[in-house]
């Protein structure tokens, strides 16, 4: 049983959520021949969260935990994105401006203003294409069918996780980039965000972000999606869009999505299936010219898993990025929900 936290951490993380959902220590987690040994962590003073096993600290940038095992690692691939926020976005926009089109900065912003527009587009003014919106429309239809648990792997800005939180008790959402991570925390509480949006080039305008609702049920965590700080077989409802190709072993994030399943729990997997060199391993790619019946085969048989998936749903939906005032990119994303047997 997790203490229940003291008060400061309430403004941070939910305790409720931190209660319903004991995270998982990933660096001394193990299994062995005695079976699975997991140590939670809880809150230590207004920055950290310990490991009551191992003693190990995680901080808490802006109310968002950073639990990896590779700590150091998450933090280089965030790089400056761990201040983001502490200058405004019309400040932002200005420093882009000074940089090159290759520098940390300006890969940092228009990674914000495409994948922040495609989440939350709908809700901009000026307003934007709403690219994510097919996806939310079925998360949404998923509501209707109601689960106590739910997680999202790679979820962004956190518009799936406003889906998924009508339809779940409790809601835990990991992703690996703490800035777009603290931009949805701060959505999904109802509260007004200012987004710089690429125009042309280096130059970027400003949007405002005005979320219509309050979604008080879900967890956030800067952790990596293939080892996720939570325990096993718990969720009813395991999510994961547009990752399975932009990681180095997709066929790990299947495992690690079937780990969390809980028995006769289902599965929403949903990709482009964009292989590209250098990101995702190329023994790694599933399929060939077809990878979507490739993926519905692993699930059917089993293949890696803990045991076969019936496949309920099977169909391409439409994605839409924005690059910048001149440019959408669109993708044909195919979206399976299967059952565990």
């Amino acid at each position: 049983m997790v203490a229940p936290p003291p008060s400061w951490y309430n403004h941070r993380v939910n305790p409720n959520l931190l209660s319903a959902f004991p995270v998982v220590c990933p660096v001394c987690r193990k299994s062995d021949d005695d079976g699975l040994h997991l140590h939670t962590v809880e809150p230590e003073g207004p920055g950290h969260l310990l490991c009551v096993g191992c003693g190990f600290a995680f901080p808490l940038i802006d109310g968002i935990p950073l639990l990896a095992k590779d700590l150091g690692g998450l933090v280089r691939s965030n790089g400056l994105a761990l201040l983001d926020g502490a200058v405004s976005a019309s400040v932002a926009a200005t420093l882009a401006l000074a940089g090159d089109d290759d520098d940390a900065w300006q890969k940092m912003l228009e990674g914000l203003s495409t994948w922040g527009l495609s989440h939350w587009g709908d809700v901009a003014e000026p307003r934007a294409v709403f690219g994510f919106r097919e996806f939310f429309d079925h998360l949404t239809r998923r509501a209707m069918h109601p689960v106590e648990n739910a997680v999202e792997l790679g979820c962004g800005f956190g518009r799936g996780l406003a889906a998924l939180s009508l339809g779940a008790e409790r809601v835990v959402g990991v992703d690996i980039s703490v800035a777009a991570l603290k931009r949805a925390r701060r959505l999904l509480a109802g509260e007004a965000q200012e987004l710089p949006v690429r125009v042309a080039g280096r130059h970027y305008d400003v949007a405002r972000l005005s979320p219509q609702d309050r979604c008080e049920n879900v967890l956030l965590l800067a952790a990596d999606a293939l080892d996720p700080p939570l325990p096993p077989g718990i969720f009813e409802r395991v999510v994961s869009l547009n990752l399975l190709d932009t990681i180095p072993r997709p066929r790990a994030l299947l495992g690690v999505m079937d780990g969390l399943c809980a028995p006769g729990g289902e599965l929403i997997v949903a990709s482009p299936f964009c292989w590209q060199t250098g990101i995702v391993d190329e023994g790694e790619r599933i399929g060939d010219r077809d990878p979507a019946d490739a993926l519905m085969g692993l699930l059917e048989s089993g293949t890696g898993l803990s045991g076969p998936y019936t496949i309920e749903e099977s169909f391409d939906l439409h994605w839409t990025l924005r690059r910048d005032a001149r440019q959408d990119l669109g993708y044909s994303v195919h979206w399976i929900r299967a059952r565990k047997v």
